[in-house]
């Protein structure tokens, strides 16, 4: 039922009773009203309409947009600067003072009952806590929605970064290849001019070098993404330590560095990846060797110890300052800060060491005296007690004619020249339909193809090839741009047999192109 004399009493004393309302709220100076020195229609803001709300319930009028005008003034309020305590004692704060108003009505009249005032107190508290429900709330959903943007923000940017990275790769690989081909290419030709030599090996270097950066940058963000698939087997340490000395030799040899190597005769085994073992110590390797001074020296050692392998490498280098020690192997950490930055790089191969070992069950520590006393860099992994396995030997079949599709004619004419150098016959296309054509008027026992081709992509041409003649036989190898581990799971499921990424190392391409195929989809 209405309670027309309650409404209209509350209605003659609305402005009087929102001033009320104000100057109590005024009255504490611990709130934020008096810290934000705001004016009476900020501090009034929704109240009137509150109080206008509460009036037409007495009347037995709609109140819908109550709930609307509460998620407006806690919006506002939470703008202005109030936390979810400060709008909720306001609200709390009007609500006991029209309560109290209404027990003052209902002692000056006898036109209420008590069942009357029950109702009326019920139908009062329904709208204020309608109200406040709806101003609190957006105390929790803005934020939520807010999160939820960013979040969603901070996807979008995720996979666009990778995407870029994706393509950063393949753009910069593809000059990359050819490169270091015709250098190798050089090199293999054994000109009489040193100087020539000489370029030629600087030129393969440093364009290696850049494939490194490459290869660390694109492999942090990958361990940071858990997109890491390690594949696990019983290896040698030694023989990492070999791949990281054949890989960092040129660079040894540029700076006329000492390299003591010691590791024993009797294999000390331990479970791991060996691409990611040796790709560990390679870069502490490399990391000893940016730092040494030329002429200086590196001691590289290969020890059990407790039940552990443990390799250290020593260098006598520029050092690591106290400051920098704990943070050695955090991402982009720089000890060298000149403008010349004589040592160069990106500051994370010792970062992927790091992760990589932790994902292989060891620990790396590394240990400096200080500036100019060199530094000491360990990696701890356990000792396997097992023999090794004895690898199959496989079948190195010379003139083995191999297809060659690359679109890059500077690539194309470099690898070319560097494949038959080493005694092979290559039929080159420049696309899928010419790769096609070879297939069936040649029928080469290998195809190196690269991925992004023109029209037909390397992997559609991989799915065709499988479906021809010969299939059981056919060696595909897919040389690209595109390195991440989905690429290389792609490049299985298309049919390939191996997965290189630009620029590849030319003893790896000739050990694969003349290789035995065992099955295909085992891209790697």
């Amino acid at each position: 039922m209405p309670y027309p004399g309650l409404a209209k009493y509350l209605a003659s004393r609305q402005e009087a009773l929102v001033a009320r309302w104000r100057s109590a709220v005024r009255a504490d100076e611990t709130q934020p009203c008096q810290r934000l020195n705001l004016s009476d229609p900020e501090i009034d803001d929704h109240f009137p309409a509150l109080l206008d709300a509460l009036i037409r319930a007495l009347r037995n009028h709609e109140t819908a947009s109550v709930e609307r005008e509460g998620a407006e003034h806690g919006h506002h309020r939470r703008k202005l600067g109030y936390n979810v305590a400060e709008t909720l004692w306001e609200l709390t704060l009007f609500r006991r003072m029209i309560l109290g108003v209404v027990e003052e009505f209902a002692a000056g009249t006898e036109t209420l009952s008590r069942e009357e005032r029950a109702e009326v107190r019920k139908r009062i508290l329904d709208v204020l806590d309608r109200s406040i429900k709806a101003s609190v709330e957006q105390y929790v959903e803005e934020p939520e929605q807010e999160r939820d943007r960013v979040v969603e923000q901070l996807r979008q940017s995720n996979v666009a970064k990778d995407r870029f990275l994706a393509m950063l790769s393949h753009e910069l690989r593809n000059p990359l290849a050819p490169i270091v081909s015709a250098a190798h290419t050089l090199r293999r030709a054994l000109l009489a001019d040193p100087s020539l030599g000489r370029a030629a090996e600087i030129i393969e270097r440093q364009a290696r070098y850049q494939g490194r950066l490459l290869d660390d940058l694109l492999e942090v963000n990958r361990i940071a993404h858990g997109k890491i698939e390690l594949k696990r087997e019983e290896v040698p340490f030694q023989a990492a330590v070999r791949h990281a000395v054949e890989s960092c030799r040129p660079a040894i040899d540029a700076k006329s560095l000492r390299l003591r190597v010691e590791v024993p005769e009797a294999a000390l085994m331990v479970l791991a990846d060996p691409v990611r073992l040796a790709q560990v110590v390679t870069n502490i390797l490399a990391n000893a060797v940016k730092f040494t001074p030329d002429a200086g020296s590196i001691r590289l050692t290969l020890v059990e110890e407790q039940g552990q392998v443990v390799m250290r490498v020593q260098d006598t280098g520029i050092g690591i300052t106290p400051e920098m020690l704990p943070n050695v192997f955090d991402m982009f950490a720089q000890a060298e800060t000149s403008l010349d930055r004589p040592t160069g790089g990106l500051g994370v191969g010792l970062t992927l060491a790091k992760s990589l070992t932790e994902m292989l069950g060891g620990q790396i520590e590394a240990y400096s005296d200080g500036l100019g006393k060199g530094a000491v860099l360990t990696v701890r992994l356990p000792r396997l007690r097992t023999e090794p396995a004895k690898r199959p030997v496989p079948h190195l079949p010379f003139g083995r004619r191999v297809a060659l599709v690359e679109d890059n004619e500077d690539a194309r004419h470099a690898l070319t020249a560097l494949l038959e150098g080493m005694g092979l016959t290559v039929l080159a296309a420049a696309d899928g339909q010419e790769a096609l054509h070879l297939a069936a008027e040649e029928n080469p026992e290998v195809f190196v193809v690269d991925i992004g081709l023109p029209g037909m992509n390397g992997y559609q041409l991989a799915r065709i090839l499988r479906e021809l003649p010969g299939k059981q036989e056919r060696l595909l190898i897919a040389l690209t741009g595109y390195g991440s581990a989905e690429d290389k799971k792609r490049a299985a499921e298309a049919g390939f047999d191996y997965h290189l990424t630009k620029p590849a190392d030319a003893d790896q391409l000739y050990q694969l192109v003349t290789s035995t195929r065992s099955g295909a989809g085992r891209a790697s």
